[in-house]
């Protein structure tokens, strides 16, 4: 596995990736939703897919050989109604909940930990409630504490405080994103597990998968597939993606390039 780089934009190797993504009979192609497909916004019912974008998907879906797959760390229910397109699999919850090719189902102990999960909520609730522009994110099988529009001040508050509440009952873990803290079941879980068991369902090697993700959560994705062709989106950072995107209009463009060589 390559070592943490910051990894080449993709355009600087697009012959090198002209003959991964055209040599394979089957490619699965497989995009997290929030900073990747859609522009990252204050609150997170206000994210959309731009009209852009759902035209290159639905084009790239349509290419021979091609599946699609989202992989999001939103409810399923909630990433399915964004992404209004025939996508072969999807995955919420980073991955505990999914839907397409008979993975239909949630894992069993992510349920069983709802009703103390519930507890956790309210606390935060109740702990961090007086903080203006703070959004607690109710996902039933994880929980997301959204602190984009809290005053920067209070937000090591935000953080400590989830951290505390979490280390209070075992069975959860946290984990940091884009100005965001989840707290998750702690089972051995992740979107790099559910990414494997997807291109697993459908025949394809991992050689033959392409992910795009933005945030750290994207990171288990990115080694699941060491030898297939992994986009880290953003600034410039060390990730275990082999290539780089600057943003959500670049992704577009890279997607309609595949979808381009394709067909």
């Amino acid at each position: 596995m390559k070592p943490n780089l910051i990894p080449n934009h993709w355009t600087d190797d697009q012959e090198f990736l002209l003959e991964r993504l055209t040599a394979p009979p089957r490619l699965l192609v497989a995009c997290d939703f929030d900073g990747t497909l859609a522009p990252l916004v204050p609150r997170p019912e206000a994210a959309a897919l731009p009209g852009a974008t759902e035209r290159v998907l639905r084009h790239l879906g349509a290419a021979p050989g091609v599946s699609l797959a989202i992989i999001s760390g939103r409810a399923l229910a909630d990433v399915r109604t964004r992404v209004p397109l025939p996508v072969d699999c999807f995955a919420g919850n980073h991955g505990l909940e999914m839907a397409g090719h008979g993975l239909d189902g949630v894992r069993a102990q992510a349920t069983a930990l709802q009703p103390r999960l519930a507890v956790i909520a309210r606390t935060l609730g109740l702990r961090l409630g007086h903080l203006p522009g703070l959004l607690v994110e109710d996902k039933l099988l994880s929980l997301a504490v959204h602190y984009r529009k809290v005053d920067p001040a209070h937000r090591d508050e935000v953080t400590s405080t989830v951290a505390a509440v979490a280390a209070q009952d075992e069975a959860f873990r946290v984990q940091a994103g884009h100005a965001v803290v989840e707290i998750l079941p702690a089972i051995p879980w992740d979107k790099g597990e559910a990414l494997k068991q997807i291109a697993g369902r459908l025949g394809i090697p991992r050689s033959a998968v392409f992910y795009v993700g933005d945030d750290t959560t994207d990171e288990s994705a990115f080694r699941a597939i060491p030898n297939g062709t992994s986009i880290s989106v953003g600034a410039s950072r060390p990730s275990a993606a082999r290539w780089m995107a600057r943003g959500t209009d670049d992704v577009c463009g890279l997607l309609a390039w595949v979808g381009g060589l394709r067909h």
